[in-house]
């Protein structure tokens, strides 16, 4: 343990000496404790005072962390050109990693579409990265938004779901659930 590397941490008595990674979140780093007698996790914006050799440690902890374009937009991100703004929304979203320890956008993956027929007559909506995807009840294929609605997370703003912080969610096949009030739509574990 190198004393001149220490951090305090919000509710957590004492000093801190950062270790690695903790394994849990991305962005999340483990400390030893001697107040406690154990280690702990903590992300960057719960750091209340460090020493300047810890911030220089954790500035290069998120850097070497921070996940790659595909994460935020999947493999097709690669043949985009510079120009594209997807470039930048990951640029940013990078930045504000690096500057609290928290990624967030929601992770790019495989949407499943609804089987001939049975997805409801409503707006169907999901969020993959930073973009929401709607359901295209005609072409029967998820498709990305052309007017971006506001979400925060998996809720709409402003939406009776949001306000309550929990969709009611119904099964509509196997492996779609949809929320009955808002339509957001996630899937459930095959």
């Amino acid at each position: 343990m190198d004393e001149r590397l220490w951090v305090e941490v919000d509710a957590i008595p004492g000093r801190c000496f950062p270790i690695g990674n903790a394994h849990t979140h991305r962005g999340r780093m483990q400390a030893w404790s001697e107040d406690l007698g154990r280690n702990i996790s903590f992300s960057k914006h719960q750091v209340t005072d460090a020493s300047e050799l810890a911030r220089a440690w954790i500035d290069g902890f998120l850097a070497g962390n921070g996940p790659e374009a595909s994460a935020m937009f999947g493999p097709g991100i690669w043949d985009a050109p510079d120009e594209d703004p997807r470039w930048q929304r990951y640029y940013d979203a990078l930045a504000a990693f690096r500057k609290t320890g928290n990624w967030a956008p929601q992770p790019w993956r495989k949407l499943t579409p609804f089987p001939p027929n049975t997805a409801p007559m409503r707006d169907l909506w999901t969020v993959r990265g930073d973009e929401v995807w709607t359901w295209d009840v005609e072409a029967e294929e998820w498709a990305l938004a052309t007017s971006h609605p506001v979400v925060w997370g998996t809720f709409l703003n402003d939406s009776v779901c949001e306000r309550r912080k929990h969709h009611d969610l119904s099964v509509v096949t196997p492996v779609h659930l949809v929320c009955d009030e808002c339509g957001w739509t996630t899937e459930s574990l095959r």
